[in-house]
């Protein structure tokens, strides 16, 4: 950098030199010694130019990479209750374009306004030496582009943030309608996504558009004012030679050197915009990075063992202010002992679960497991002794042995088969052209509702935890698997914790005891038969299913 500007700076006197020495007294041996001079300046730019034009894009990716890096780390500190109000599609926009955005403001940008700035000072310096009023006129119309900077700067920034957040929803758009790409092709709504993805897309256009409309005018009108210096120079210098003020050689220096200055002041305005830009993304990037984690955990010490004995008091949570998902629920589930949670749809029941893993902290109240308020212990070493199976399993892309030794990844084969073989799962895995080794796609595409919930069941199984959390864990199963799903799991809970939410009400019969929760409170606990007997809640949900199925 230093010796570009260097040899951008030393030329026009060189030049200077040859017009009104060297050509006019014949010195072939002067020439000669210029252009060596010359030839060895351009070998060390070469040189250094590589260099710059290697480093700053290796360094930009390996900033940009870190960023990524935090950011994802960041994102995974994060409540479920920041992800679920934001959309996905937007959160992988703000990782993708906006990072991308922010690329050229901390690498090459920054090394560029720091060479234009010291070619700036240097060459306003030489033609202030060379002739200071010719200067004066000169640099007169560079003076006003500073307001002007500040002036535009403002407005590209607010119309860059509209621009951004129009490139989310485009992501979000795409990301939403693949993933609901079954729903529009039953339903034949091929044509009206793509319509809505046009206007999507529309709205973009018009917010690049008043992007590109102000920072192309604002270029335009910097570019103007540096060939207004350049047109003044070039008039008083003429007139400076003709009146013998200057020779010929120090007005082509002059104009060289005060293209050096336009260059820079035309450089740093472009600069100026891009980093307007990126101030505009890279808020959009901080503004997650600064969003603090809810479950504070800087002195939470490791959770211990777990012996399984679960007891809620008095707790009441809502996901949002002013809402009231669970109210003064006390619940106690002992050790080795089975409960059901049960109740309409929007009771509270998944509520309850997400407590006990800790993915949210309740309100008011405390949730104890083995008399520790979780609140106080390691989320992830508590998560750890906890085996869940969600309603809807997530696989990753992977091999199907690997899917089930997610939670253990040093579980040798012979555990990860028994697992499979327990969820009912090793069958159907065997007649797979690569068995455990087969690949499943996205989400696990590739296999059945069915075959993706015994895959995370057995997963859940390898984990051996002290508490098992199944959550609709058998609604994707047809009726005979569930019946041995059934079976098998009736040897997975013996001296375990298990919690079970079930809509099919036949399939929690052999449960300790049952609650039925209604609008965040529980309404009633007890075994089947006692809750049958009481003729109550759970007797006309249970009565209320016995005649759909008949």
């Amino acid at each position: 950098m230093v010796v570009g500007v260097a040899l951008s700076m030393v030329l026009p006197l060189l030049m200077q030199n040859i017009i009104d020495s060297v050509i006019q007294t014949r010195d072939v041996e002067a020439l000669n010694g210029v252009a060596m001079l010359l030839l060895t300046l351009f070998s060390l730019e070469f040189i250094t130019s590589f260099g710059r034009e290697y480093l700053l894009p290796t360094t930009s990716q390996l900033v940009m990479a870190d960023l990524r890096v935090r950011m994802y780390e960041h994102l995974q500190r994060l409540s479920l209750r920041f992800l679920e109000r934001r959309r996905i599609g937007e959160i992988m926009s703000r990782m993708t374009n906006d990072i991308n955005a922010v690329q050229n403001a901390v690498t090459r940008d920054m090394i560029n306004v720091v060479r234009q700035v010291l070619t700036l000072i240097v060459g306003v310096s030489i033609i202030f030496l060379i002739e200071w009023r010719l200067a004066l006129l000169a640099v007169a119309p560079l003076l006003a582009i500073p307001p002007i900077m500040s002036k535009a700067g403002a407005k590209i920034k607010d119309r860059t943030m509209i621009f951004h957040q129009r490139l989310a929803d485009v992501s979000t758009f795409i990301q939403e309608s693949l993933s609901g790409v079954r729903l529009i092709k039953a339903f034949v709504l091929e044509r009206l996504t793509l319509r809505m993805f046009r206007d999507e897309i529309d709205k973009t256009v018009r917010a690049a558009k008043d992007v590109f409309r102000t920072s192309s005018f604002f270029g335009a009108l910097v570019g103007f004012l540096a060939e207004l210096s350049i047109l003044s120079a070039v008039w008083y210098g003429g007139n400076l030679v003709i009146s013998g003020v200057l020779s010929v050689g120090q007005v082509i220096a002059f104009l060289i050197y005060i293209m050096t200055v336009t260059g820079p002041f035309t450089s740093i305005a472009q600069t100026w915009v891009s980093w307007q830009q990126s101030i505009a993304a890279s808020q959009r990037v901080f503004e997650i990075l600064d969003e603090k984690p809810e479950l504070i955990e800087d002195s939470a010490r490791e959770m211990p063992p777990i012996k399984g004995h679960i007891r809620f008091e008095n707790v009441s949570f809502g996901y949002k202010d002013g809402q009231v998902v669970l109210r003064n629920v006390n619940l106690e589930v002992k050790p080795g002992e089975v409960l059901a949670l049960v109740g309409p749809s929007g009771a509270g029941k998944s509520t309850i679960v997400n407590l006990i893993m800790r993915f949210y902290d309740p309100n008011s109240g405390r949730v104890m497991i083995d008399g520790i308020d979780i609140r106080m212990v390691n989320a992830r070493s508590l998560r750890r002794q906890i085996g869940i199976v969600p309603q809807d399993p997530f696989l990753f892309p992977i091999s199907i042995r690997d899917n089930i030794a997610v939670g253990r990844p040093d579980a040798t084969d012979e555990e990860i088969i028994e697992a499979a073989k327990i969820a009912n799962a090793h069958d159907f895995i065997l007649s797979l052209e690569r068995g455990y080794e087969s690949v499943v796609g996205e989400r696990g595409c590739t296999l059945s509702g069915g075959q993706r919930q015994r895959i995370a069941i057995a997963r859940a199984i390898l984990r051996n935890p002290r508490i098992l959390i199944f959550d609709e864990a058998t609604s994707a199963l047809d009726s005979e698997s569930e019946a041995q799903i059934q079976r098998a799991l009736a040897k997975v809970i013996k001296g375990r914790t298990t919690i079970i939410i079930a809509h099919r009400l036949s399939t929690i019969k052999m449960a300790d005891k049952i609650a039925v929760i209604d609008r965040g409170e529980i309404r009633e606990i007890g075994t089947h038969r006692e809750l049958m007997a009481k003729r109550n809640l759970y007797y006309r949900l249970y009565e209320s299913q016995l005649q759909v199925f008949e």
